[in-house]
């Protein structure tokens, strides 16, 4: 930068920079100092190794240490304890018994285990030379050490002792599963879900014990606690259904029009979606319902054991139970299908449904009934609600299509123009699903237009026989005449 262009010496410089170079490549390609430097890497690997080994030593003193410290412990925990004591040792809970001492029977068996390996010796300084390996000749091979002599042993009696004790198991478990095949022969023959195994154990006990309650003579206090607990359980699940059933409905009509945005409906082109409006149930039964969850809360605040305040309560349900009994005579089972009736816990009953099509050029039309509708429209409004409703009833999380998706309809067009019959054919597959179409011949040219197959019904005239063609249509040939003959010629469309 402070030298002038003509003292610039660029040979010179050319020629340092060109001897540079050549003592650089002399060192480089000198034996010696490539051996040096495999030598530093041998190094370097060694040095890793030692370093590993000295983590895993340390690790390794590290565990031996706690091991100690553990024993240690153990061994001042229980310098006087001798034998276990049964009468002193509690279990309360779970935690308690897996931290304690060993039960006396695991205790008695390990010992005399322990004691069977000194072959019935007597003499304590026998026994010492047998613990301690005095006198055995030289290196002992894997396994012939008194202690993993002694370890299998145990291992071998304690397996023993297992196998014994699972013997007795399943016997006792046969003879309980036999009594429990004679109860459900005799009092639950119609029970699809009871079954005679232990996993179902549970279940007798609380048996017995509801039994036991319906042969007291008069109700206990327990009772009145378990009933009264019962039935708060139930009134809450009962508020909280009715809490959260509208946002319910809300959220699954959300997901659907969240699936039907985008789909053409009408013929300005318009997007459908649904709504609904859903009441609240009738002020006296919300009323009452929410006075006596708040006297069962008052009850269970106070003392359950007062066999007073518990009868008191369970007279304050009355009124209530009653509703409830009364809006369940109101649903109906025809034929296994249950009807409407319940309207204070049946939320369709408080519910009314309708559509609203939005016009991007002009106000949006509320839908609220299907009367005063042409046939086409209406039927292009049903393949909307029910593709809906299918999407719901079918598509899992309504996060895709349906899990099922063909759908069947047997001459369901019939009455609709070819406009409203391709519209309403249309949105169908664009909402998951497989469309399936019977329809006469004076429909096939509108439903062939929008079809990825077609098939003719053929009889046989000779047999009787009817077999289904598939059509393969031609543009050239419909040039001339109508759908509807070509397939009706041989049951081929040309």
């Amino acid at each position: 930068a402070y030298t002038s262009w003509e003292r610039i010496d660029i040979a010179g410089a050319q020629r340092t920079i060109t001897d540079t170079q050549d003592a650089i490549a002399s060192i480089k390609n000198d034996p010696k100092l490539a051996e040096l430097a495999k030598q530093r890497d041998e190094l370097n690997a060694e040095l890793d190794r030692v370093e590993r080994q000295r983590i895993e030593s340390d690790q390794a003193a590290a565990r031996a240490g706690s091991a100690v410290e553990a024993a240690l412990i153990w061994l001042r925990d229980h310098a006087d304890t001798g034998t276990t004591d049964a009468a002193g040792a509690t279990a309360d809970n779970d935690d308690d018994a897996a931290s304690g001492p060993l039960p006396d029977e695991v205790t008695a068996a390990l010992a005399e285990s322990y004691d069977n390996r000194f072959a019935g010796l007597a003499d304590a300084a026998m026994r010492a030379h047998m613990i301690i390996g005095a006198g055995a000749a030289g290196t002992q091979a894997p396994g012939e050490s008194f202690p993993e002599r002694t370890i299998a042993g145990i291992g071998k009696d304690m397996a023993s002792r297992i196998n014994l004790l699972n013997g007795q198991a399943d016997a006792a478990r046969t003879g309980v599963e036999s009594k429990m095949s004679t109860y459900i022969a005799l009092y639950a023959a119609d029970d699809d879900s009871l079954t005679a195994s232990v996993e179902d154990y549970q279940y007798y006990l609380d048996e017995l014990a509801s039994l036991t309650q319906l042969a007291a003579v008069a109700a206990t206090d327990a009772e009145y606690r378990r009933c009264l607990e019962q039935l708060l359980r139930s009134f809450l699940t009962i508020k909280r259904a009715i809490d959260t059933d509208a946002s319910d409905i809300h959220d699954q009509l959300d997901r659907i029009n969240a699936m039907l945005k985008g789909q053409q409906f009408g013929p300005k082109h318009g997007s459908l979606s649904l709504h609904a409006d859903v009441r609240r149930p009738e002020r006296t039964f919300w009323a009452q319902l929410i006075r006596v969850i708040g006297t069962l809360n008052d009850w269970k605040s106070a003392d359950v054991n007062d066999s007073d305040a518990s009868r008191k309560a369970f007279a304050a349900c009355a009124p209530m139970v009653g509703l409830l009994r009364a809006e369940l005579a109101q649903v109906k089972d025809a034929n296994g299908v249950k009807s409407y009736g319940a309207r204070n816990l049946d939320p369709r009953c408080r519910s009314s449904f309708y559509a609203i099509v939005h016009h991007a050029d002009g106000p949006d039309e509320r839908i609220t009934s299907t009367g005063g509708r042409s046939g086409g429209a209406l039927q292009e409004l049903t393949s909307f609600v029910y593709g809906a409703a299918l999407i719901y009833l079918l598509g899992g999380g309504l996060t895709s299509e349906p899990s099922y998706t063909t759908l069947f309809l047997d001459e369901a067009l019939i009455k609709a123009d070819g406009r409203y019959t391709q519209r309403a054919l249309t949105v169908l597959p664009r909402l998951g699903f497989q469309v399936i179409v019977s329809a006469p011949e004076s429909k096939t040219g509108e439903i062939l237009e929008v079809s990825t197959k077609a098939y003719v019904t053929y009889k046989d005239p000779d047999t009787g026989l009817t077999s289904l063609r598939e059509a393969v249509l031609h543009q050239n040939d419909m040039d001339d005449e109508s759908s509807s003959d070509i397939l009706k010629d041989d049951g081929v469309a040309e």
